[in-house]
């Protein structure tokens, strides 16, 4: 009754919330089939924070797939302001790591090929659960409030069992927010090392609990981007995938500020988990009339 926490009427380290815990990793278990050779670890915060986490953890060099890129080339940013820390890391077991699918290019990349001993990490923030993760991938994450559609504030890290006491491979020891041998130690424990957001948690367990499985959440997909595909034509589309990129010239300024359209790179992009379908549906209508006034 008096405890640490105004609200919820339980704190972190009783049992109550261990229960609580327990349930929200499995809901996310089996709502997206997570094999059980890998261990699950909720991280507050969004993908930089789990990047971060796992950059730091990592006792290897760490190679970037296509560090040109958006996302790939903020982690690298957060690695290359690690030095001089991982000067003496060596190069043996270098890891990789790569975006599976880059937003600003509505582009999904291809799991590289693993070089040496050392695992292969990968941003799956915007591609999981459309995409699949690739059997070679040893470490993953994601966060919750992208496609899996629980409130954002929240990463998923996805760790292979096998690496967890490798010592070459996670560096061991500490206790830091950014040590993810420390997370999972407490996630075997059912357990988080911070106060975590509770309302975040039972966010991502409802919406785990309630996800009705990946090939309906792909077809649902699909469909919103063969809609748009029928309204626009071939050459106002880019890329593939769950993010529709129109180019800006293809649709008004009063359809971008009507349905808030996410501006990148002078164009505009549709996440295509979004919303509900005849959202879509009306907007596709609006932009073909808006297309028939248009000069021949």
């Amino acid at each position: 009754m008096f405890g640490p926490n105004q609200t919820p009427h339980f704190h972190h380290r009783c049992d109550t919330f261990k229960t609580f815990y327990a349930r929200a990793q499995a809901a996310f278990r089996k709502a997206f089939d997570i094999s059980p050779d890998f261990e699950v670890v909720f991280l507050l915060g969004g993908g930089t924070v789990a990047a971060e986490t796992i950059l730091r953890s990592v006792s290897c060099a760490v190679q970037f797939e296509d560090y040109h890129r958006d996302f790939c080339g903020r982690a690298l940013r957060i690695y290359t302001g690690m030095l001089p820390q991982i000067a003496t890391r060596p190069l043996r077991n270098c890891a990789n790591f790569y975006v599976q699918y880059e937003t600003g290019d509505s582009e999904f990349n291809v799991c590289p090929e693993r070089d040496g001993t050392g695992p292969i990490i990968c941003d799956a923030v915007s591609s999981f659960p459309y995409y699949e993760i690739p059997d070679d991938v040893d470490i993953w994450f994601t966060v919750s409030g992208k496609q899996i559609g629980a409130e954002p504030g929240l990463s998923i890290v996805v760790v292979r069992k096998t690496l967890i006491h490798d010592s070459d491979i996670l560096l061991k020891g500490g206790y830091s927010t950014m040590s993810l041998d420390t997370h999972l130690l407490c996630a075997r424990g059912n357990e988080v090392l911070n106060t975590p957001a509770f309302c975040l948690l039972e966010s991502l367990m409802q919406a785990c609990e309630s996800f009705d499985g990946k090939y309906e959440h792909r077809m649902r997909i699909d469909a919103r981007r063969m809609m748009l595909e029928d309204t626009f034509s071939g050459d106002a589309l880019k890329g593939d995938g769950p993010v529709v990129t129109v180019y800006l010239g293809a649709i008004s300024e009063a359809l971008i500020e009507k349905y808030d359209l996410y501006r990148h790179h002078g164009n505009v992009q549709l996440f295509l988990w979004t919303g509900d379908s005849p959202w879509y549906k009306q907007f596709c209508d609006e932009v073909t009339r808006e297309q028939s006034t248009l000069p021949a």
